[in-house]
This record gives structure tokens, C-alpha cells and sequence, in this order.
């Protein structure tokens, strides 16, 4: 899988995305300051990349999956929302990462709409 980090995520959750063999890209090494959400979320369908964020508010409309639209301009995109202090994130995705590559293949079969939607913190994990 490729991960795109959002400005705010702790480098250390894409160290332990490269250590279980995933290709993990950062926003602020890939795209100037201050870029805009649609450009990120633009950028992340280029790479067909689930974003990490833990701007769920700006980022899930972008990608809404009930949304014909959304999935025209962006359906190779995804969206990790994450809801936890930045201390427990690795252990958050240690704990769900097999669920959420196995979501994301299931998602991979779909010709028209390969968007998967996760949020999880602590005391949940929702697929949307």
C-alpha cells in the first residue's frame, strides 16, 4: 500500500508503515506549505495513496464516498482518519493495520470506486 502523511502526522507512524513494507510519502516533503486539501487529496489519488490525517473535518468531504462526484474526480484516493494522541498512533495502526490491507484490497477489486474510508481511535474502528 502507499500512505500520503498529512502536515500534522508524527513521522513515526510512517516509520512503522516502511518497516511493515509500505511506501509512505509525506505532505511536507511533496507538496509547498500551506498546500490546500483538494491538492493533497489531487495528489494522493496521482499516487493512488490512502491519506492519514487526523483532520477528519476537512478531509472527509473530499472523499465521501456516497458522493458521485467525489469518486469521479478522486476514486483511487483513501482516507485514514485518526482520533488518538500522537503517542499511541503506532500502536493504533500496529493493532489494525492487517484489517485496513485487507479493506484495502478488498476495495482494490472495484473497477469504478476504490476509495476505502477509515476511522479509528482507541475505542473504535469504522470502515466506511
Amino acid at each position: 500500500m502507499r500512505f500520503l502523511l498529512d502536515a500534522m502526522v508524527d513521522p513515526a507512524v510512517g516509520g512503522f508503515l516502511t518497516t511493515q513494507g509500505h511506501a509512505v510519502y509525506e505532505v511536507r516533503h511533496i507538496l509547498p506549505p500551506a498546500t490546500t486539501d483538494p491538492i493533497v487529496v489531487a495528489n494522493a489519488n496521482e499516487l493512488r495513496a490512502v491519506i492519514i490525517t487526523w483532520n477528519r473535518k476537512h478531509f472527509r468531504p473530499l472523499i465521501d464516498r456516497n458522493h458521485g462526484a467525489r469518486r469521479d474526480a478522486a476514486p483511487h484516493v483513501g482516507l485514514i482518519s485518526v482520533q488518538c494522541r500522537m503517542s499511541e498512533a503506532v500502536d493504533l495502526f500496529d493493532r489494525n493495520l492487517r484489517r485496513i490491507v485487507f479493506e484495502f484490497e478488498e476495495r482494490q477489486r472495484d473497477p469504478v470506486d476504490q476509495r476505502l474510508i477509515v476511522e479509528m481511535s482507541v475505542a473504535k474502528f469504522t470502515i466506511l
